[in-house]
């Protein structure tokens, strides 16, 4: 997460807004899983009126493969998450990454729930067989990305919210890679 020099004000208006705010209606199910969660108007309407109340404003935008959300005060203080975004796929895939992005990010930086709690069992559900798994070569070709960018593994794996290469998930490689690539070359030594 990233803000600005204070965020005091900030987070004294934060705090206010959270106190009048109530959980988003989960008014959509998620088919896979069979769980109930909010879509992204639901969030917006649990939380603009509590936000725009005590002067936040919420901002959304794309650059570079990623999602940056940043929650703005009426004082200049600021705070931001950014969210990486699929870099290929199919239009139809791509906006939906895109609003499921805009979702999380949204939830997570003012602190409302907007999906059931499934206490992690989706996300700790091991993968099937060894195909659900990257390749070593995947791993290999992702990990020479990483360091011709001038970065670090233990970057990416942050970035990606992984603790190792080998748990990035299949169908994320392809965009992984593509964004990796993208990015300009770091000089280790100015960092």
């Amino acid at each position: 997460m990233k803000t600005s020099d204070q965020i005091s004000e900030l987070a004294a208006a934060l705090a206010a807004a959270q106190g009048m705010m109530e959980n988003a209606i989960m008014n959509r199910i998620n088919p896979h899983f069979k769980s109930k969660y909010a879509d992204l108007a639901a969030i917006f309407d649990a939380a603009r009126k509590p936000l725009s109340a005590n002067g936040l404003a919420i901002v959304q935008t794309i650059g570079d493969g990623v999602l940056h959300t940043r929650l703005l005060h009426t004082s200049g203080q600021w705070i931001a998450s950014e969210h990486p975004l699929p870099m290929s796929g199919r239009p139809q895939e791509i906006g939906s990454a895109l609003t499921y992005a805009r979702r999380y990010s949204l939830s997570a930086l003012i602190g409302i729930a907007a999906d059931e709690d499934d206490d992690a069992n989706a996300a700790q559900k091991a993968p099937k067989n060894e195909a659900e798994k990257l390749t070593d070569d995947e791993i290999d070709q992702l990990t020479y990305a990483i360091v011709a960018s001038g970065r670090e593994l233990d970057w990416f794996c942050k970035f990606a919210h992984i603790d190792d290469l080998s748990e990035l998930a299949p169908e994320r490689f392809a965009s992984a890679l593509a964004y990796v690539k993208k990015l300009p070359k770091v000089d280790n030594e100015k960092e």
